[in-house]
């Protein structure tokens, strides 16, 4: 797993980068300088962190990322001025990075199942939620299905987010007739 808190100038990581002239055009099609910064910032990570020369990341039918030499699994993440991803030669691999705020308070209902909800506690209830949505998410890419409900397709087990020295999770995946268990991981 690599981050990044990106604290740099685009300009900065546009020279770290070196893209191609199609790469420029899509920088360039995107409005916002945040965005550019989070797009450059996870090539920079591959590019970096996975041994590859140019940082090139494709997309699959499905919207999932992999590298053009293939041999790693990839999953990349970014939010505010942080990029991140996560990498394995041996494993399908998810990570969702998220900076904290209420307005999740608003959409927990389309994510989370009602006994989901219910085994949160109160004290730390914002950052439960994010990790909820963070599990749910980084399983979401491991499955590569676009069609995946994280509502009723993924089922995170009740946790003691106070208490749990280890900071892991389990959930279970409901894909394609086959049910599975998962741990994942997070930080504060």
């Amino acid at each position: 797993v690599g981050l990044w808190h990106l604290t740099e100038t685009n300009q900065t990581l546009l020279e770290l980068q070196n893209p191609s002239p199609e790469d420029l055009e899509t920088i360039h099609s995107f409005k916002h300088p945040g965005r550019q910064k989070q797009w450059l910032g996870v090539r920079l990570l591959v590019k970096h962190l996975t041994g590859q020369k140019d940082g090139k990341i494709n997309y699959d039918e499905n919207g999932k990322p992999y590298l053009p030499s293939g041999g790693l699994n990839i999953s990349i993440s970014h939010s505010g001025v942080y990029a991140a991803i996560a990498w394995s030669a041996c494993q399908k691999v998810g990570i969702d990075i998220e900076q904290i705020s209420d307005r999740i308070n608003k959409v927990k209902e389309r994510f989370l199942r009602e006994d989901e909800l219910a085994s949160l506690p109160v004290p730390c209830l914002l950052e439960q939620l994010y990790v909820c949505w963070g599990g749910k998410e980084a399983l979401f890419k491991i499955s590569g299905n676009p069609g995946l409900d994280l509502r009723t397709d993924i089922l995170i087990h009740p946790f003691d987010y106070l208490c749990n020295p280890k900071q892991t999770c389990q959930a279970t995946l409901f894909h394609e007739g086959s049910v599975t268990q998962h741990t994942f991981h997070y930080r504060n």
